[in-house]
C-alpha cells in the first residue's frame, strides 16, 4: 500500500499546489547561495494569470472526475490483490465531489492561487518549497487522504518539527515533507537520515548565506530579460566541484544509503581540465521573458565560449517563409550550410589533435573530435552544400478524418514546401535528371508559379505549383496556396537565423490528438476517453512557437505560448 501511496499523494499535492500568502521568509531565503540548481520565483504570478489558469482548471474538473470514475470502475472488477489503491482513489474522487471551481479545491487543501515557490538543491539533493495559505487545512487534507486510504503515513520529528515520510518497502530513500515556516517543504532523504541532514533539508538549519541574500536570481533576471515569476539555472562549475567530492555533504549520506561508491577524480589533469570546461560552459539558465494573461515566452540558454558561438553561427543559413510561419496551421524548418561543416569540423579536430585532453576520463572527447573531422569529409556533405541549406514545411490545411489511421487513409493537406538554396535552378535541373515527367519542366526566377506535371506514381492526387527566387525554391500544395507562394520565398537575412523552428495552432494539436485518441479507444475500449481533454486544450491554445538559436550568449531554445483572444 505504501508503494502505491507515493505517486497518488504527490499527485494530489501537485493538483492542489497553487499557493500561499507572502511569508516574512520567502522560499528563496532557504536556498543556499551556492546551490547547484534552482528554479524559483521572486514575485507571485499576476492575478490575471492565476484567474486564467483557474478558468482552465475549471473546464478540466469534469474530465478529471470522469477519469477517476473510470479508474474506480476498472479496479472494482479486479482481484483484491490488485486494488490496493482503490480506497485512496475513492478518497481523491471525494475531494472533487460537489466542487465546481478549482479555487474550492485549492482552498480546501490550504493553498492559494498565487504562491511563491522554489525548487533547488542542497548539495545535489532536491528540495521543493511552496507557500501555504492555511497550514491547518493542509494537515487536515493529509489526514483525510490517510483515512480514505485506510493507512497512515509515517510521522516523526526532528527537533520540534513534525514531518511525514513515505518510503516504499526496503527502499534506501524516503520522501519527507513537513509544514515549516508557513510553507510545504518536501525532499528526498536517506531511509535512516540523521537529524543534521533532515534539519538542512527541512529548513530548520538555514544556509549562512541564502540565494535571496546574494541577489543571484535578480541579477540573472536583469541580465537575460527574465520576469520575476519564475527563473533559474544549473551551475555547471558548482556541480563539478560537488561531483569531485561526492561523499561530502548531503549527497554523501545519499550515496551511502544507496551503497554507491563513485569513482574519484584521479589526477590533477582531470581537476584542471574539468574546471576549465566548467568555466567555459558555466551555466544553463532558464526563465520567462513574458508571463501574462496573453501568454508566455520562455528562454533557455546554455552559456558557451564566444569563440565556439562564432564558429557555430558560421553554419547558419536563412530560412524562407519565416514570416508566414506565424500564421500557418503548423510549420517546421531546419536550416544550416552543409558546406560550412567540413572546414569547421577540421578546425576543431586539428585543435584537439594539437592540444588533446590529458585527463583519462576525457579521452573519448579526443576520439570523438578526431572522428568528427574525418566524418565531415563525406562526399555527400559537399554535394548537399551547393544545393540546399534550408527546408521549411508549412501546413494551412490538415484534415485527418476519424478512422483514417486504421484504414491507411491519407489526410487532406494544403501548404507549402520551401527549400532555401544558393542555386535554386540547380535543384530544378537535378529534379529533371531524376524524374522523367519533369524533363521539359522549367521555372523562371521570380516568375509567377506554374503547375507541376502530374506524377503517375504519387500516392495521392495533389495540385502542385512551383516557383523560384534567387534564394529559394518553393512548391505550393493545393490551388489555394498558389497565389501566396512567391511571397513565401522571401528570406530575412538580417534577423536571427534559427537552426530549427516549429509552430502550431491549437486547432492542429487538438484535432490530431483527438483522432489518435479515437484510434486508441477502438483498440482498447476500456481506456479512459481523453478526446474531450484535447478539445479543451485546443480551445486554450491559440498557437505555440519555438526556435533553436545560436546567439552571442550561447545556445538558446525559446518557446512561446499564445492564448486565444477572448
Amino acid at each position: 500500500m505504501r508503494r502505491r501511496l507515493i505517486p497518488i499523494v504527490l499527485s494530489a499535492l501537485a493538483l492542489a499546489a497553487c499557493g500561499g500568502d507572502t511569508d516574512p521568509l520567502p522560499p528563496l531565503a532557504y536556498v543556499p547561495a551556492d546551490t547547484p540548481y534552482v528554479m524559483g520565483a521572486i514575485e507571485p504570478i499576476p492575478q490575471a494569470v492565476a484567474a486564467q489558469w483557474l478558468a482552465f482548471g475549471n473546464t478540466l474538473l469534469p474530465v478529471y472526475r470522469d477519469m477517476l470514475d473510470q479508474a474506480i470502475t476498472d479496479l472494482d472488477t479486479k482481484p483484491s490483490a490488485e486494488t490496493e489503491a482503490l480506497a485512496l482513489l475513492r478518497g481523491l474522487r471525494g475531494e472533487l465531489e460537489g466542487k465546481t471551481d478549482v479555487s474550492q479545491l485549492v482552498e480546501a487543501w490550504g493553498f492559494s492561487l498565487t504562491p511563491l515557490t522554489a525548487f533547488y538543491g542542497i548539495d545535489l539533493v532536491p528540495v521543493l518549497r511552496v507557500e501555504l495559505a492555511d497550514v491547518d487545512r493542509f494537515a487536515a487534507s493529509v489526514a483525510r487522504m490517510e483515512a480514505a486510504a485506510g493507512s497512515t503515513l509515517t510521522q516523526a520529528a526532528v527537533g520540534d518539527l513534525q514531518y511525514w515520510s513515505v518510503q516504499p518497502d526496503d527502499a534506501p530513500l524516503q520522501v519527507v515533507f513537513a509544514v515549516q515556516g508557513g510553507q510545504l517543504v518536501a525532499a528526498l532523504a536517506p531511509a535512516a537520515a540523521d537529524d543534521s541532514v533532515l534539519r538542512r533539508l527541512l529548513g530548520l538549519e538555514r544556509p549562512s548565506k541564502s540565494l535571496l541574500d546574494a541577489g543571484t536570481l535578480g541579477a540573472l533576471n536583469k541580465r537575460l530579460g527574465f520576469v520575476a515569476y519564475g527563473s533559474g539555472y544549473l551551475d555547471h562549475a558548482r556541480m563539478f566541484e560537488l561531483m569531485v567530492k561526492p561523499m561530502t555533504g548531503s549527497q554523501g549520506a545519499f550515496l551511502k544509503a544507496l551503497k554507491i561508491t563513485p569513482p574519484e577524480v584521479s589526477s590533477e589533469a582531470c581537476l584542471r581540465e574539468g574546471r576549465a570546461l566548467a568555466a567555459q560552459w558555466p551555466r544553463t539558465a532558464f526563465g520567462y521573458t513574458r508571463f501574462d494573461a496573453g501568454g508566455y515566452r520562455m528562454r533557455a540558454l546554455l552559456e558557451a565560449p564566444s569563440a565556439v558561438m562564432d564558429d557555430l553561427r558560421s553554419v547558419l543559413a536563412p530560412t524562407p517563409g519565416l514570416s508566414e510561419a506565424t500564421s500557418a496551421l503548423a510549420s517546421i524548418s531546419f536550416a544550416f550550410k552543409a558546406d560550412a561543416l567540413p572546414p569547421l569540423a577540421a578546425k576543431w579536430s586539428n585543435a584537439v589533435r594539437s592540444a588533446p585532453w590529458a585527463c583519462e576520463q576525457l579521452q573519448s572527447l579526443n576520439e570523438a573530435f578526431s572522428e568528427l573531422g574525418d566524418a565531415m569529409q563525406n562526399p555527400a556533405v559537399y554535394a548537399i552544400g551547393p544545393s540546399a541549406n534550408a527546408v521549411h514545411l508549412l501546413l494551412s490545411t490538415f484534415d485527418l478524418p476519424s478512422g483514417a489511421l486504421a484504414s491507411g487513409e491519407l489526410p487532406t493537406v494544403e501548404g507549402k514546401l520551401l527549400i532555401g538554396s544558393p542555386n535554386p535552378q540547380g535543384l530544378v535541373a537535378l529534379a529533371r535528371n531524376f524524374v522523367p515527367q519533369l524533363a521539359e519542366f522549367r521555372l523562371e526566377t521570380d516568375a509567377e508559379p506554374v503547375a507541376l506535371p502530374t506524377l503517375p506514381d504519387a500516392p495521392v492526387d495533389l495540385q502542385l505549383f512551383g516557383a523560384a527566387s534567387g534564394q529559394a525554391l518553393g512548391i505550393a500544395i493545393g490551388e489555394s496556396q498558389r497565389d501566396s507562394l512567391r511571397a513565401a520565398l522571401a528570406v530575412n537575412s538580417a534577423g536571427p537565423q534559427p537552426l530549427l523552428q516549429f509552430n502550431y495552432q491549437g486547432a492542429f494539436y487538438g484535432g490530431l490528438m483527438r483522432v489518435v485518441m479515437e484510434e486508441e479507444a477502438k483498440a482498447n475500449p476500456d481506456a479512459p476517453d481523453m478526446s474531450e481533454m484535447f478539445k479543451i486544450y485546443e480551445d486554450m491554445i491559440e498557437r505555440v512557437d519555438g526556435q533553436l538559436l545560436f546567439s552571442a550568449d550561447g545556445i538558446e531554445l525559446t518557446s512561446e505560448y499564445t492564448a486565444p483572444q477572448r
